[in-house]
């Protein structure tokens, strides 16, 4: 599976359950708002019916009923439909509306009017006969009362429930006064309500009856009942809803349709923003196999400021840098191969002249040759030091070295090139300075230095070695009084195969290799070669490297993992 595919896929299952969870969450939301909804609505249901039952008992009817369900169908805005138990409406808020009655949903529930006989614990120490026949008396007179007058008050009487609960015997001076009618009314029903002798005789009776009943508790609930069955409103079934009104069920296919098109857009935009994020590495792999196959000029093109565009960016500096080490190499194998040709030539011209008797043998021409032969061996060692140095194999043998002591022998070493050129070699050593180096190795890179400041330095100009110590930093100076480095070949010194010279003839004696081995020698000594030059003036190289510590060396010389190479004598390069 390619890249690309991984990260598509890895969008693709974040994306989803990212939706799914946002679905599912959306699910247990909705339903429990749903649940918490339906909840209100069986409280409502069953206030509703508490309040029809309220108004059974305050009026002794069910006549008159249709304004209480009307005045609760608008205020909860719930159809409501109260059957008898026989299954006869008695009044319906749809038909109140003007429309046609819906079916109704869900079960019944039951609003009952009805009285139920219940004693106290300081009832039941008294006389229980006697209180039931007068809850009895005082039920069927008062319900008998609110009945009458529900039934027969006059339009404009508008007493409410709790007025007519007072009834006969409880008079309320406020009821006397709400209509002009309603003296006669309340009056009448008064009268009406007023038990006979012989219904007070018969509850008396049947309450005595139950003196001798173990269960006389039970016995008087009965009794009671018996003699308020007659008098009291029926029990009425109340439905509340219908077909038609707002379903309170979950209903899932919405949701899942709504979480399928989200997860269908995040697909597409998920897709879409893969490829807007792979197409930068879709570049750079395309680049990459040109530069596998050969074509060092593949460059990737760098937009914006993020991490991809740094990529390109450091994929663009390697594949300039492999350029430019190709191009190096290039020209290496051409100069060396000039070099090489040139002196081989010239061998080969004199011992072909020797052989036919064109030149005689003399000391000048074997000195010649041997001139020649020594340039051969100069170029080989140059190339096997840099491929040691580069490999990391070039031999270290550390030890205590002074300074001074190797300034000199590197200025001894050169006294007599030095004079021949005309150029005076000076040596400031004002105080003694130790490192922990290869007294060898260290002595080639200060003489590539200074045999490199002798060539361009004029007669009459000097050459400085010095060396001094700063805190645990010790350093090399080489300064000489020649033309300087132009500022834009300062930083390209140090490059392997690179010379200011492109032109260079055999006569410039070295190789353009010195510099880079020097560099090496230095940085594997823990140390840095740095130049300073101004054009007409002359040029300072410096070398930093750590002083040597009382540990150093301590069990004998350290030699790096480094191979062996001709140590016999200090390289001027």
């Amino acid at each position: 599976m390619t890249f690309r595919w991984r990260v598509f896929g890895l969008m693709v299952v974040i994306a989803l359950t990212a939706t799914g969870a946002t679905a599912w969450l959306t699910l247990r939301l909705t339903s429990q708002q749903f649940t918490e909804a339906a909840a209100t609505d069986q409280q409502t249901a069953e206030d509703i019916v508490a309040q029809i039952a309220s108004y059974g008992r305050g009026h002794g009817t069910w006549t008159g009923v249709s304004v209480e369900v009307k005045r609760l169908s608008d205020q909860t805005g719930k159809r409501i439909q109260l059957t008898a138990e026989s299954g006869e409406v008695i009044v319906d808020s749809d038909n109140l509306a003007g429309h046609a009655a819906r079916p109704t949903v869900g079960a019944p529930l039951l609003a009952n009017p009805r009285p139920a006989l219940v004693f106290s614990t300081d009832e039941l120490r008294g006389d229980v006969y006697g209180q039931t026949a007068t809850a009895i008396g005082n039920y069927r007179r008062q319900v008998l009362f609110n009945s009458c007058v529900t039934s027969n008050a006059p339009a404009g009487f508008t007493a409410s429930a709790d007025e007519l609960s007072t009834g006969p015997g409880f008079p309320d001076p406020a009821l006397e006064m709400r209509a002009k009618h309603g003296n006669e009314v309340v009056r009448s029903c008064a009268l009406q309500a007023l038990p006979s002798k012989e219904e007070v005789a018969t509850t008396l009776e049947l309450t005595r009856g139950c003196i001798d009943d173990p269960q006389r508790i039970t016995c008087l609930r009965a009794v009671f009942a018996q003699r308020t069955d007659d008098v009291a409103p029926l029990p009425m079934l109340v439905h509340v809803g219908a077909v038609g009104d707002l379903d309170k069920t979950v209903v899932i296919w919405p949701v899942a349709g709504a979480a399928g098109g989200i997860m269908l857009l995040v697909i597409v935009g998920t897709a879409v923003l893969s490829r807007r994020v792979l197409r930068p590495v879709e570049l750079l792999t395309k680049a990459s196999q040109g530069l596998g196959t050969g074509d060092l000029s593949r460059r990737v093109q760098v937009s914006g400021n993020d991490e991809f565009a740094m990529l390109a960016s450091t994929f663009n500096h390697m594949a300039q840098s492999l350029q430019e080490g190709e191009d190096r190499q290039r020209r290496l194998v051409a100069d060396v191969a000039h070099e090489i040709r040139t002196p081989l030539a010239n061998l080969r011209g004199y011992l072909e002249a020797l052989k036919d008797n064109v030149l005689p043998p003399s000391p000048a021409l074997f000195a010649s040759l041997h001139e020649e032969t020594m340039l051969q061996q100069r170029i080989v060692d140059d190339l096997q030091d840099l491929a040691l140095a580069e490999s990391g194999q070039l031999a270290y043998h550390k030890s205590h070295t002074d300074l001074g002591d190797l300034l000199q022998s590197c200025r001894v070493a050169v006294e007599v090139a030095a004079e021949t050129a005309g150029v005076q070699v000076f040596l400031h050593t004002p105080q003694p300075v130790t490192v922990y180096a290869d007294p060898d190795r260290l002595r080639q890179v200060v003489g590539n230095l200074l045999n490199n400041a002798l060539r361009s330095t004029g007669a009459g100009g000097t050459v400085t070695l010095s060396s001094g110590q700063t805190g645990d930093v010790a350093t090399i100076e080489v300064t000489d009084t020649g033309s300087g480095i132009h500022p834009e070949h300062v930083p390209r010194l140090f490059d392997r195969f690179w010379r200011a010279d492109a032109a260079r003839t055999r006569s410039s004696g070295h190789s353009g290799l010195g510099l880079a081995i020097a560099q090496q020698i230095t940085h594997d000594h823990d140390g840095t070669i740095t130049v300073s030059s101004e054009l007409g003036v002359g040029t300072t190289f410096t070398i930093r490297m750590p002083v040597a510590s009382s540990l150093q060396g301590v069990g004998g010389s350290i030699m790096s993992i480094r191979s062996a190479v001709d140590r016999t004598s200090p390289k001027v390069l």
